[in-house]
């Protein structure tokens, strides 16, 4: 599933190329994967801008008359954009947007093999009026997420595991399987370690492990192993980078212990015994 940093990559791939085309046709292939919440529009939808809540992908429109709407983007586990400047149609695609721009004309495609992914429609800019969205916690790379909100989450939930505080998506926005095990094996914690046991001090080191990590994640394009890629087709180099996470039973890069995996929070999981008491 795209993390923060994949979602944040698809944006930023997408900016240029959509921010103030249009949307002059809509085709749904398959019924059920884009769900209109809004009262009605009138095409063409102008996309004013590219945004990112969590894991979610939102674009702010405007339709001809002057109406705002916004299309939220959720991939789960493999759906994804691709910008289509012929008339190929990819396996797997689900919804097809006519794009202008310049006066060229093209298609942004959502593509999901699995078909868990969706897109709403909503009116207004409100990204909040999806309820999921509306109930996310901060952001981890915005001013909101301090260690003191860290340290609240962790002790809000001091029966879970550390892990699972992580990856619940009320207490912090758009962390997954992935960045919660590198952020603690940075962090010198276990993943099954009790929330409430996490003491100030390691609670500094998770939240600097935290911001580091989803940013060298943005910094490589996000992390590839199978069907992730940009708004453009280009994979993350990521997964380069990795200490922990994929590399079940091989040498710890700092002390040559071999990681060990697990289940916490319902989710395979590595840690090095050694480095992360």
């Amino acid at each position: 599933m795209p993390e923060l940093p994949e979602v944040e990559t698809v944006r930023r791939s997408l900016t240029d190329t959509l921010s103030g085309a249009t949307i002059v046709a809509i085709e749904e292939r398959f019924p059920g994967v884009l769900i209109d919440e809004s009262e009605g529009y009138t095409l063409p939808l102008t996309i004013e801008r590219l945004r990112r809540r969590g894991k979610y992908l939102l674009f702010d429109l405007i339709d001809v008359e002057g109406k705002a709407l916004i299309l939220i983007a959720h991939f789960r586990m493999t759906g994804k954009f691709y910008i289509e400047h012929h008339n190929h149609v990819q396996p797997h695609t689900h919804v097809r947007l006519k794009i202008i721009k310049d006066g060229n004309t093209f298609h942004l495609d959502y593509v999901d093999v699995r078909r868990f992914g969706r897109l709403w429609l909503y009116d207004s800019h409100d990204e909040n009026r999806h309820k999921t969205i509306a109930g996310l916690g901060p952001e981890p790379l915005s001013e909101a997420f301090s260690e003191e909100s860290l340290r609240f989450s962790l002790k809000r939930r001091h029966g879970s595991t550390v892990k699972a505080t992580l990856l619940n998506q009320e207490e912090i926005a758009g962390i997954g399987n992935i960045y919660a095990d590198e952020a603690l094996f940075r962090a010198g914690i276990r993943p099954q370690r009790r929330s409430g046991r996490v003491t100030k001090k390691e609670t500094a080191k998770l939240h600097l492990a935290l911001r580091d990590v989803l940013e060298l994640g943005i910094g490589h394009r996000g992390t590839s192993f199978r069907d992730y890629v940009d708004g453009l087709g280009r994979p993350g180099s990521f997964q380069q980078l990795l200490n922990v996470y994929g590399r079940s039973g091989e040498p710890c890069h700092v002390c040559q212990t071999p990681l060990k995996t697990i289940r916490v929070a319902g989710r395979t999981t590595r840690y090095c015994p050694r480095c992360q008491r």
